[in-house]
């Protein structure tokens, strides 16, 4: 049975055969194929390798806070036991820079294994959430980002010791809470400010920039939903729980909540710099 155009195209691609023996409208059909596959990877490979550039002191902060983590706890093995380090390094009204070193401490394995998969799932969640910005808005999120879920958290380990100094506190739990509040600020602030002002201009858009801006609005109102249903339940969302310190996560949760929110108030009073974060 003599083989149909398309069985020859479909048999060219798949074997890499020499295109002399295809007519000249298959030939046309392949190259332009190889083109438009060419120009696809080459897009992808650029806009991860930028990515990579935009989020990178996101990621090496992440990675410097799980290495300090580990370093401080293994130090000795059973954390159940007296640790000295946790009594040094502790937030106390006896040891006040623990507003930043008990950051650091944990009491359990448990503990620094939820906080540590608390922290890359928000850090995720950012990622998610601000990747089809363009690249001068997603570096000043990352670096404004990771300021915020350390300052959210120091802050509310200073209020801990206003309210209760005579009780340790350790724990990285504050920066995991700072970390959602400061992703649902951003969140809103994509939804209000580009995605909603921006919906009515959808079928103007590239075929290319609709797929963006749809990906891009759905992983922020994702955000949105998954805030609401785990907000449904304060006792979970806050993780009620005996020797949990309540206090320190709602206080680092609506700091880092409050802090994206003065950030993007600041944002849309420049016109040029709003519209300069669209993707």
């Amino acid at each position: 049975m003599e083989e149909t155009s398309i069985t020859r195209f479909q048999h060219a691609l798949n074997a890499r055969a020499n295109e002399d023996w295809l007519n000249p409208n298959d030939q046309f059909m392949l190259r332009r194929h190889r083109l438009k596959m060419h120009t696809q990877e080459n897009r992808v490979r650029s806009f991860w390798k930028a990515v990579w550039s935009d989020f990178q002191l996101m990621l090496v902060a992440l990675a410097a806070i799980i290495f300090v983590f580990s370093a401080v706890n293994l130090v000795y093995r059973d954390f159940y036991t007296p640790n000295p380090v946790f009594e040094i390094l502790g937030t106390s009204s006896t040891t006040p820079w623990g507003i930043v070193t008990s950051l650091f401490v944990h009491v359990s394995l448990g503990h620094i294994s939820g906080n540590v998969f608390g922290l890359i799932y928000f850090f995720c969640w950012f990622f998610a959430t601000s990747i089809l910005l363009s690249r001068s808005e997603r570096r000043t999120r990352a670096l404004a980002f990771v300021i915020i879920v350390f300052l959210a958290a120091i802050l509310a380990n200073a209020l801990w010791i206003i309210r209760a100094p005579q009780e340790k506190s350790v724990g990285a739990s504050g920066m995991v809470y700072a970390a959602e509040g400061a992703t649902l600020g951003f969140a809103l602030f994509n939804l209000l400010r580009i995605i909603w002002p921006n919906a009515s201009k959808y079928r103007q858009y590239s075929r290319e920039k609709r797929k963006d801006f749809l990906i891009f609005s759905i992983f922020n109102a994702g955000f949105l939903i998954y805030f609401i249903g785990t907000y449904s339940n304060p006792a979970a969302f806050l993780n009620l729980a005996p020797g949990v310190n309540v206090f320190v996560h709602y206080v680092s949760f609506v700091a880092g909540f409050f802090v994206a929110i003065l950030w993007w108030e600041k944002r849309v009073r420049s016109e040029r710099s709003l519209s300069d974060s669209m993707f």
